[in-house]
């Protein structure tokens, strides 16, 4: 059975208080309880949530310059805790503050373990790791909790990555289809042409103007036929130009069809 004792004036319990709980769960099936000792300034910190879920003690300094306060009660809660619940095996103390070692000793004389949880960052103190029954470093879950935000971003970005390929494929693709839709409307459009065209030259205009086609009666016809040649072009010759089939050709203001040589 474990009881946590976080001095929150060394290491702030509302900053590291996820990383705390991945490191030790990893370690402990089941704590009893989390104690938290803080000083007036630092409980300002701590949000309701935390005061209810855990044993909030309260270390008012009795001097603005007196920085042993959480120490102490800290000490004292492990001392009534020792001896008035036999049950408890294993005391994890989470601090950078060397002066638990004394603490230490006197749980590990009663048969119990004795934990410290540090953060390496702020705690170069080697002699720790010979006293202490076990020592559990939070910068160690800090590089997990780097490693994989930098995985997850690794993989946002390949994601994102992959999301402007595909609509860059997507665009292609629309474009080729684009392309391929004009030129169908295009190869359509002369289609039409040239049926008017041959519609145009059995009727008795066509044989009155010497079989020649006058642009300005064909202009007419188009619109009959409701065919916008605007959309394409700003002049009308420039439009037939490019859409007459190659059996005609435009002299002046007329379309003559082409000779045919045997």
């Amino acid at each position: 059975m474990f009881i946590v004792y976080c001095d929150n004036d060394n290491i702030p319990y509302h900053k590291y208080s996820d990383m705390l709980a991945n490191l030790i769960s990893k370690h402990v099936k089941k704590v009893l309880s989390w104690k938290i000792f803080s000083g007036i300034r630092e409980a300002a910190k701590l949000d309701e949530e935390i005061r209810l879920r855990h044993k909030f003690i309260l270390c008012p300094k009795s001097t603005s310059n007196d920085k042993n306060s959480s120490d102490i009660t800290l000490a004292i809660e492990v001392m009534k805790d020792l001896f008035r619940n036999p049950a408890i095996q294993r005391f994890i103390i989470c601090s950078n503050d060397s002066d638990f070692i004394p603490l230490c000793r006197e749980i590990q004389e009663h048969g119990k373990e004795c934990w410290l949880v540090i953060d390496s960052q702020n705690n170069k103190n080697e002699i720790i790791h010979k006293i202490y029954d076990k020592v559990l470093d939070l910068n160690d879950e800090r590089q997990i909790v780097v490693k994989a935000a930098a995985a997850a971003e690794k993989e946002r970005m390949a994601q994102a990555a992959a999301l402007t390929a595909e609509k860059e494929r997507l665009a292609m693709i629309t474009a080729a289809e684009r392309a391929a839709a004009a030129v169908a409307e295009k190869s359509q459009l002369k289609g039409i042409i040239k049926r008017l065209l041959q519609e145009y030259e059995i009727t008795d205009i066509f044989c009155k103007h010497k079989n020649r086609i006058n642009i300005s009666n064909l202009q007419v016809v188009f619109a009959a036929e409701k065919i916008n040649w605007k959309e394409h072009t700003t002049k009308f010759k420039d439009f037939l130009t490019q859409n007459l089939p190659i059996s005609y050709s435009i002299d002046g203001s007329w379309i003559v069809r082409k000779i045919e040589v045997a």
